[in-house]
């Protein structure tokens, strides 16, 4: 079980302890390998809330590195001479230094042991720009891990992220549509400064004709789309919840909160499979790709529910009575997809008998709730409430611009 303590100093003194769950550490683990990893994950969740990555410092690591040393042979505490080793080594000039000690099976379990402690987690999400991280194996083949930090002159160095590539869009409260991974700029016909109606973005793949859905069931062109009209509309209402587009983009259909299907365009209306009267339990929609009249509806417990002729069932990987699942999206050959859920995970699903593709598990918590994921698959990326980009297994993220503001409606990839 990892065993924590958090010091942080700036014109006060915190510190805590708790145990939380760990695993085994594997023998091969290397010291340099498990400590870039524990700063992608510390910068994944800094870029979660907003703020800035911490650089690695070279200095502050060795520091770092030789307390976690001398813990392998001793036991968990902090640091006593850290002020007196970054006045010495690091820096004279800082305003506020912190430090999280942990013993455990990998950094991924202490990292969410921190992320878990609200001592820890000022700590993580703590006003500083540099950063210092020693791991060491013990005997017991548990991992030592002390992380400095240090608010002190800027340092150019390494974060462990890269900036994320997966094309996309993002659509705010106010029915802004934002370019993400070198996307191509969309013009929309509909935006509302100020007025939370925004609710979805649906383009069909490859294609920049797509459309905007409001709270009551509008439609607003995106890019060169034609102007489509619903055969729903609830003025007044926050009642509509999603949009699928069809290839060619002349007609769509509304999904709205209780799981009713409304053809609007060129597309020939469809009975759904499942009903909700009264209850707001229905959450995305997709057509099958190369289907104009098939598809699945989401629940908000992950379950998918077919529609249209000729489709075989969905077989989920995942069921939540939270009522969290968020979205969903197809692979490129329709095979099967993931569900997003609001913690960032990527459930998997099969269309019929295929075969299930793999999960693909956030590695820590987020600090903003996610709305999807562009490009799913192994290259995906989560897109929280705050517009930040979290690879979900690749070393790259992107700041939330909205901080921990939760103005994200809806995730779409061309």
């Amino acid at each position: 079980m990892p065993r924590l303590c958090a010091l942080a100093v700036a014109l006060a003194l915190a510190a805590g302890s708790l145990v939380g769950p760990g695993r085994p550490a594997g023998a091969a683990t290397a010291q340099h390998e498990a400590e870039r990893q524990l700063l992608v994950l510390l910068n994944k969740q800094r870029a979660s809330a907003g703020l800035p990555a911490l650089v690695l410092d070279p200095a502050l690591r060795a520091v770092a590195r030789g307390w976690s040393q001398r813990m392998a042979t001793g036991a968990l505490a902090h640091n006593p001479g850290l002020r007196g080793a970054i006045e010495a080594y690091v820096t004279g000039a800082w305003s506020r230094l912190g430090e999280n000690v942990g013993v455990g099976g990998d950094v991924g379990a202490l990292q969410r042991a921190f992320w878990a402690s609200p001592e820890h987690r000022v700590n993580v999400l703590g006003d500083y720009n540099r950063v210092g991280i020693g791991v060491v194996a013990g005997a017991d083949r548990q991992l030592r891990v002390t992380v400095d930090f240090v608010r002190g002159p800027a340092l150019p160095g390494t974060t462990g992220l890269g900036a994320c590539r997966s094309a996309g869009y993002v659509l705010d409260a106010f029915g802004g549509v934002h370019a993400t991974g070198g996307a191509t700029p969309l013009q929309a016909s509909g935006y509302w400064p100020g007025a939370d109606v925004a609710r979805d973005l649906a383009l069909p793949r490859g294609s920049d004709r797509g459309q905007v859905l409001d709270a009551f069931g509008g439609l607003h062109p995106v890019g060169a789309a034609p102007r489509l009209r619903p055969s729903g509309y609830w003025l007044g209402a926050d009642v509509a919840r999603a949009v699928a587009v069809q290839a060619g983009g002349r007609g769509a259909y509304v999904l709205d909160a209780y799981g009713g299907l409304h053809a609007a365009g060129s597309a020939r209306p469809v009975r759904p499979r499942s009903y909700w009267p009264g209850r707001d339990v229905a959450r995305d929609l997709q057509l099958v790709p190369d289907r104009a009249d098939a598809g699945y509806v989401l629940d908000d417990h992950g379950g998918l529910h077919r529609f249209g002729s000729r489709l075989a069932a969905a077989r989920t990987s995942w069921h939540d009575r939270a009522g969290t699942a968020r979205s969903f999206s197809f692979l490129p050959n329709g095979d099967g997809g993931y569900v997003t859920d609001a913690w960032g995970d990527l459930h998997p699903f099969a269309v019929g008998r295929h075969r299930m593709p793999p999960a693909l598990p956030t590695q820590v918590p987020l600090a903003s709730l996610a709305m999807g994921a562009l490009d799913p698959g192994p290259g995906a990326v989560t897109v929280t409430a705050g517009g930040a980009e979290i690879g979900v297994r690749a070393g790259c993220a992107s700041p939330a611009p909205w901080g921990l503001q939760g103005l994200v409606r809806a995730v779409a990839t061309r």
